[in-house]
């Protein structure tokens, strides 16, 4: 008996350090300026074909985004992506094209670590590409974390089995055959925000 006991504590204690971040219900915006006005830059971001490991890249990109503090909030939506742009972006075999944000994206808290990392999605993302031999539509959702600590917004394609998340093009015309109808897209990328102070915690 005792030594099922220590088994049956041993893997509660297994599967607790195997979760960092616990699924919230309420969250707690605190911090950011009255106009809720948060905007973030990145290097070096990448859009990657699933199927083929194509990777086009943006040597910088900028986003637009706005939440309102208080608590008892839901996590969908707890920001809107507003804008967003890209600049000096390329891909193989030549490839040049411009990116055009589309709509206004959502920002879902789902999970906090109760110290500094909040995983989340963005969701409702759409955008196009449009180059002398390569256009094609983006849209679906990706996963990611925030780091209250860092300030920062980190979209990672590792979390996005963990939420059922994925991105798709369509509409593609040229690009080499490198992009097709419905093929899955992941984007990474790291965004620091402007905040100086400011957090996302739950509840």
């Amino acid at each position: 008996m005792r030594g099922l006991l220590i088994a049956g504590l041993s893997t509660v204690v297994a599967v607790a350090l195997s979760v960092p971040a616990q699924a919230a219900d309420t969250w707690t915006v605190a911090g950011l300026p009255d106009s809720g006005l948060i905007t973030g830059s990145a290097p070096d971001t990448t859009l990657t074909v699933v199927r083929n490991g194509t990777k086009l890249s943006c040597k910088t990109s900028t986003v637009t985004a706005h939440a309102k503090n208080g608590s008892g909030q839901a996590g969908d939506g707890i920001a809107t992506v507003s804008q967003s742009t890209w600049q000096q972006c390329s891909g193989p075999l030549g490839i040049t094209f411009e990116v055009t944000h589309v709509g206004s994206w959502l920002l879902n808290a789902k999970a906090y670590d109760g110290k500094d990392i909040v995983e989340g999605t963005l969701s409702e993302v759409k955008a196009s590409i449009k180059g002398p031999n390569c256009n094609a539509d983006g849209s679906g959702s990706a996963a990611g974390e925030i780091s209250n600590v860092k300030r920062t917004l980190t979209v990672k394609p590792e979390l996005n089995a963990k939420y059922g998340v994925k991105a798709v093009v369509t509409g593609v015309k040229g690009c080499f055959g490198l992009m097709k109808d419905g093929d899955e897209v992941e984007f990474r990328g790291v965004y620091t925000t402007s905040l100086t102070e400011g957090a996302i915690t739950s509840p």
